[in-house]
């Protein structure tokens, strides 16, 4: 397990391997939430997957298909001949070679000296960033210096709509164009959804040559020809923009010809700027990076946290509250940047406690796709809302009725997720109140949270099996995907009456309609609630406990690659004691005040040898949970596997990153370790930090104020940002400290 890195403000690579191609590209995806852009190498190799994606731009190839985002145009590519030779790194010499995602500023910067199969050697560097000033744009860079003799250039690059989703084209082409003997424009349309997408790119060099345009079909590219003498530089600047008709500029009204001018003049606009002059206003605009320092014994800690918070930045659409992360954020194709609960639980914390106002737009997405939910809920004879467990741009639930063929049967088994993974009505709801009680915001309950919240309530009224006392919630799947068709799931049943009964003094507060809190009491008096064994585990459902246990070393030294379903069918790991990720665990995250340290150490000492972490999502939520009985070092073992699930040596992450993973690290750091919490109007701090860390500092937003925590062996230091006078209660090993306005800071000793 590798501890140490050279660098830690950015991800770097210093040798070319194309047998970790798709997953490069993965990890150093550069986007700013409403595109995405693969970290693809310029010039193409087999086993790259070039992918552009913009949020919100789903198709549906089919009617027997679920949407997905289509991948867009490549923008990025240079085809570069130098005396006749194609440039491509597994020919000729690679002499040095080093690739840099810088995270602050999204800028990736590749620097090589590449002798060539005719023996001239030359330096190349590439450098692109995706702007988080202009959201539209994408800004590349070529430098070529031929050192051992003149050089006579080619390159092609444009606009080349050919790309696909893993063969299927979602786009058709519609208009191209090149205006002033300069600007290049093509304009594309979802196959089904109609959507129409325009791109615009321009090239701008420093040096004289000869130039031209070629149309070919779904293609739009400029040759552009140059002599370079012998140490001489040339400097190639590619500046392109990509619009839509989603926009929020063509809302109220939208027409193609409008959009394509709008398009143009939005390059032309930043025609004449230099692309360091764009890179500063990018950086400028916003920075990327986690403001969280960790001093530890091991950097990678340091590492981790930095990539979890660039990826995170730039996958969320803070931009338009129609949109919002899919679980491989807008770097890959996996899951078909489909919507899950997520989002909610594992990401929205991430902006919650940085940026609330991302946060609150990720829950209006919801509030958005209400009525769907409502109508999923009566096709299945609920009240309330019903929320897809997969969702994407209308609401519609998108989740693929059968999964992959089984390829030793040839049969497809059913996905029942969409039918009985409900805990995502509950999951919503739990963040409509983390977000008021960090934010205080009232506006948003009157107009969007109570209402939620209600839906949320009236569904698992209706839900409950109400036949005999006390009531159960039957057939269902919990967060543990690996346990299907059960009754009672303890994550679901108690999160669930959280809900409800959270949902009854919400109404009180605001002053909502009465006629349904007689049937929401009856709900929370008479719900099962599984209660814990003489042992203290909480039982995962009616029935886990009583079935067979087997021996899971085999599977859990290979966690992620799902073996277990090499050996065995989905029926009968369901009818085994084997866990795909947290399950009672993860309801101890989740409502830790509900359950002591005996049960809490108790239910993970159980549940964690039967867990086989095939979910990308439990590594850190075990991490968080063994420091609730004092585990500081199970907690850390756990934080070091879970902050690998990207970066690890053996990471499967080709086809998109694992974002909810990423939001998991943060709250490991933050909430774990650093144990900040919110209460009903105060904070609350508990640091555990591991032994190899000396020290810990993060931000902290409470109630639109900035809050920095430094969190030493012993002691806290708590500052306060702004010129806030309002008085701020933490409390910390059973005492209350007050800070009486942004002046006064706060040093607490907890150990």
């Amino acid at each position: 397990m590798i501890r140490n890195v050279p660098h830690v403000d950015r991800l770097s690579e210093t040798s070319f391997d194309l047998g970790h191609i798709g997953r490069a590209e993965t990890l150093m995806t550069q986007g700013n939430g409403y595109l995405g852009i693969r970290g693809s190498y310029e010039e193409d190799y087999t086993g790259s997957i070039r992918g552009c994606y913009v949020a919100g731009t789903y198709n549906k190839d089919s009617e027997f298909e679920v949407a997905e985002l289509p991948n867009l145009a490549d923008l990025i590519h240079f085809e570069i001949q130098l005396d006749g030779e194609t440039f491509r790194m597994d020919q000729g010499k690679l002499l040095a070679y080093n690739r840099s995602l810088i995270f602050d500023t999204g800028e990736l910067v590749r620097e090589i000296r590449w002798e060539s199969c005719n023996g001239c050697i030359y330096r190349i560097v590439f450098r692109r960033f995706v702007s988080q000033r202009l959201l539209h744009a994408v800004i590349s860079q070529v430098e070529i210096t031929p050192e051992t003799a003149d050089c006579k250039l080619l390159i092609h690059t444009g606009i080349n709509g050919r790309m696909t989703n893993a063969g299927t084209q979602n786009m058709h082409e519609t208009e191209k164009r090149v205006f002033e003997n300069r600007y290049m424009q093509v304009t594309q349309q979802t196959t089904q959804s109609r959507i129409d997408v325009i791109y615009a790119s321009m090239l701008e060099r420093k040096m004289d040559g000869e130039s031209k345009f070629i149309s070919e079909r779904r293609k739009l590219m400029e040759a552009y020809k140059a002599d370079i003498g012998r140490n001489r530089t040339l400097v190639i600047t590619k500046k392109s923009v990509v619009t839509t008709s989603l926009d929020r500029s063509f809302v109220d009204a939208y027409d193609v010809g409008e959009a394509r001018e709008l398009n143009l003049a939005m390059l032309q606009s930043i025609a004449a700027k230099s692309y360091t002059e764009l890179l500063v206003e990018s950086a400028d605009a916003r920075q990327l990076g986690s403001g969280i320092t960790i001093a530890s014994e091991h950097n990678f800690d340091q590492l981790s946290i930095n990539f979890a918070a660039y990826h995170l930045n730039i996958m969320a659409p803070a931009h338009d509250n129609r949109f919002s992360i899919g679980a491989k954020g807008l770097t890959g194709e996996g899951y078909k940047a489909h919507v899950f609960w997520d989002t909610e639980i594992f990401m929205l914390p991430y902006f919650l406690y940085n940026a609330p106002e991302t946060a609150k737009k990720l829950l209006e997405y919801r509030y958005g796709v209400l009525e769907k939910a409502k109508e999923k809920a009566l096709r299945n004879g609920y009240e309330g809302t019903l929320y897809p467990w997969e969702s994407a741009l209308t609401g519609e639930e998108e989740t693929p009725e059968f999964a992959a063929m089984n390829i030793k049967t040839g049969t497809r088994e059913r996905v029942h997720s969409a039918d009985k993974e409900h805990h995502i009505v509950a999951d919503i709801a739990y963040s409509v109140l983390e977000y008021e009680k960090a934010t205080g915001d009232r506006a948003f309950m009157q107009e969007m949270g109570v209402e939620m919240l209600m839906e949320a309530s009236r569904f698992w009224v209706s839900r409950a099996d109400k036949s005999k006392r006390p009531y159960s919630i039957l057939n269902i799947i919990g967060p543990d995907e690996y346990t299907e068709h059960i009754d009672n799931n303890a994550y679901t049943n108690y999160l669930a009456h959280e809900v409800v009964s959270k949902t009854l003094e919400k109404m009180a507060e605001y002053g909502s309609d009465k006629r349904d809190e007689a049937s929401f009491r009856d709900f929370v008096a008479n719900l099962y609630l599984p209660q814990t064994t003489e042992a203290g585990v909480i039982p995962q459902d009616d029935s886990f406990l009583t079935k067979p246990i087997i021996d899971l070393e085999k599977y859990r030294a290979a966690p992620g690659k799902q073996l277990i379903l090499q050996d065995f069918t989905r029926s009968e790991v369901v009818n085994m004691q084997i866990l795909k990720q947290a399950d009672a665990v993860m309801l101890l995250y989740v409502l830790p005040e509900l359950f002591g340290k005996h049960v809490a150490e108790s239910t993970w000492n159980y549940y964690e040898p039967k867990t086989i972490h095939d979910s990308s999502l439990s590594m850190c939520m075990h991490s968080i949970v063994a420091l609730q009985f004092g585990e500081v070092d199970k907690s850390y073992a756990c934080f070091e596997k879970g902050e690998r699930i990207d970066l690890g040596e053996h990471a499967h992450c080709t086809d998109g990153i694992h974002a909810a993973s990423l939001g998991a690290i943060y709250l490991s750091v933050v909430a774990g370790f650093g144990g900040v919490s919110v209460a009903e109007n105060r904070l609350r701090i508990d640091p555990q930090l591991p032994k190899a860390w000396s020290r810990l500092r993060f931000p902290f937003v409470y109630r639109n104020e900035r809050i920095w925590f430094t969190i030493d062996k012993n002691r806290i230091h708590i500052a306060r940002s702004g010129d806030c006078e309002a008085h701020l209660s933490i409390s910390c090993n059973g005492q209350t400290y007050v800070s009486q306005g942004a002046k006064q800071s706060l040093e607490i000793e907890y150990c």
